[in-house]
């Protein structure tokens, strides 16, 4: 599902903006945030710099450097590793930026989750107008189709959605 989200298209969703969790903000005191790298690395250093190095083509960051003091070469964290370090309900996902700020790493960021392209607060909305579930996934997944084939357990069998 995550390597395919591109693929299967992927649409705006105003819908989604009007979460009222969609936007979030993550403040950690800068000891803390230091020490628990540092114990996720076991380097004892301080930290030069942290930042995002690579994002991926949904602009979220896919890739984190960290430099410390007195070594050569920096080490990486993936956001992924870095929202379980932190908490997923604390940064709640890889579409963010950092800054340092008066002795505190501040994380501001929007969405939830891993960016795949299904709004939870849209499928809410759109099933609430009388969307059905092929509707409402026809239009986050427009180039997505589903097999023809009856599923294990189910009674029912899906269908495509895309032509």
């Amino acid at each position: 599902v995550w390597g395919n989200g591109l693929k299967n298209g992927r649409v705006k969703d105003e819908v989604c903006a009007l979460s009222p969790r969609f936007v979030w903000k993550a403040q950690f005191s800068e000891s803390f945030f230091v020490r628990k790298l540092q114990r996720f690395f076991k380097i004892k250093q301080p930290i030069k710099s942290f930042f995002i190095s690579k994002y991926s083509l949904s602009k979220r960051a896919s890739l984190i450097q960290v430099e410390f003091w007195g070594m050569d070469k920096p080490v990486f964290i993936t956001p992924q590793q870095l929202r379980r370090l932190f908490g997923f309900s604390k940064i709640k996902s890889a579409h963010f930026h950092i800054t340092w700020k008066n002795n505190k790493v501040i994380f501001n960021g929007r969405g939830l989750g891993h960016g795949v392209g299904l709004c939870q607060w849209g499928s809410r909305f759109y099933a609430s107008q009388g969307f059905s579930y092929l509707q409402i996934l026809k239009h986050y997944f427009p180039k997505a189709i589903l097999p023809h084939q009856k599923l294990p357990g189910l009674s029912i069998e899906p269908l495509a959605i895309a032509q």
